[in-house]
């Protein structure tokens, strides 16, 4: 809406919404046989340049029929509309693939939450109002608060990261890989994972005015020859599939002893338990693996978490005991 063409305020707000929601369809890409394939394809090839580029192009010629203007004046508004989808997720931890077709690699920048409502609803508050006033300068306004926002995600990552660094030398280890990413809903208090010997720890990170460091879990890492499966299953395959999801961060979780998952995400920012994973069962090498969600976040899960946000002391997170296959 702040670049749509003059006259044309609404319909640029308009356009440029639908544009931007149209790369998140990929969740309807699914496979009852395959579970994996949607977690595959959620932000894929529908979040790369090249189709926002494509999808601009494509939406700004239906616009200018539509309204009787030169498509050249929406090509720019619309292009970007379509790229905003993909840069604001890359801006989150669960990664896009921003380069493909040229790389496959997944890139997340970690600066702000997945959900985080502090973020949408006063940029969507804003641009409510630019759309009911026509007024550019509201829309101006939801834009310079994103960037705004965005600034201060990064600016609190690097602190995380420096703290997440140095606790890893106070305890002797050299770190080979680190994530650091914010909690949902907020930049204060962060959760980080990193890679030494063989092994990743999880730690919370509150970035007040003072940094302060909740030490939590750690479990060892997992690779798809750990688990003695038939080479060239489909079984095998899979769990090759999840490691590369979880940029190799794939653990086994500590209360399911079936299931393998991204030790990235988990309902407690000190905690090891992965959110999602796939249930490995040898005796069914020829299926692919169920996709299993371990989202419960019980009382006492919250509690800490609003401990941690306020700065409270705790008591170090114990690891769960293990739970055998049922």
């Amino acid at each position: 809406m702040v670049v749509a063409p003059a006259g044309h305020l609404r319909t640029g707000a308009v356009a440029g919404a639908v544009v931007a929601l149209i790369p998140d369809l990929d969740v309807l890409i699914r496979d009852a046989d395959d579970p994996l394939l949607q977690v595959e394809m959620h932000r894929h090839f529908s979040h790369t340049l090249v189709a926002g580029v494509l999808l601009g192009l494509a939406a700004a010629w239906l616009v200018a029929a539509r309204t009787a203007t030169r498509w050249r004046a929406w090509l720019g508004p619309l292009v970007l509309a379509a790229l905003s989808a993909a840069l604001l997720d890359v801006c989150t931890s669960y990664g896009v693939h921003l380069l493909w077709p040229f790389t496959a690699q997944r890139i997340s920048w970690s600066i702000i939450a997945v959900v985080d409502p502090l973020f949408t609803v006063p940029v969507l508050m804003l641009g409510v109002v630019g759309i009911w006033r026509s007024s550019r300068y509201a829309a101006a306004g939801a834009l310079l608060f994103a960037f705004v926002y965005l600034a201060i995600g990064f600016a609190q990552h690097q602190r995380v990261d420096w703290a997440a660094r140095s606790l890893a030398a106070e305890r002797g280890h050299q770190i080979e890989r680190l994530v650091a990413k914010p909690t949902i809903g907020n930049l204060l208090l962060w959760r980080t994972l990193y890679v030494a010997n063989g092994a990743v720890y999880a730690d919370a990170i509150r970035a007040g005015r003072m940094l302060q460091v909740y030490p939590g879990t750690r479990a060892s890492l997992v690779s798809p020859g750990d688990l003695g499966l038939t080479p060239g299953s489909v079984l095998a395959g899979d769990v090759k599939r999840m490691q590369r999801l979880s940029q190799a961060y794939l653990v086994r979780h500590p209360t399911r002893a079936d299931v393998y998952g991204d030790a990235r995400f988990a309902m407690q920012p000190d905690a090891i338990e992965p959110m999602f994973g796939i249930s490995v069962n040898s005796d069914a090498a020829h299926l692919h693996a169920p996709y299993v969600e371990m989202r419960a976040f019980g009382p006492e899960a919250l509690r800490r978490f609003k401990a941690m946000l306020k700065g409270e002391d705790l008591p170090r997170l114990e690891a769960p005991a293990l739970i055998p296959p049922s």
